[in-house]
């Protein structure tokens, strides 16, 4: 199993369609090159579309600007 980075994720609100996800690090003095590789992974499940020949009809993303 890999390492853990120091530091804490925590899912603080789950609803319908909604999730809202905090990162905080310890113990290293700053951001890390694993926080932004974390925050990166996030957005990019957060993003997903299915494809146009997909079964799924996906969730529209309303409140990406």
């Amino acid at each position: 199993m890999p390492r853990r980075p120091p530091g804490t994720t925590r899912i603080s609100e789950l609803g319908y369609a909604r999730v809202k996800v905090k990162l905080q690090t310890h113990r290293v003095g700053g951001i890390t090159t694993h926080d932004t590789a974390l925050a990166e992974r996030i957005e990019e499940i957060a993003m997903w579309m299915p494809g146009e020949d997909s079964p799924l009809d996906g969730f529209p993303k309303n409140w990406v600007k």
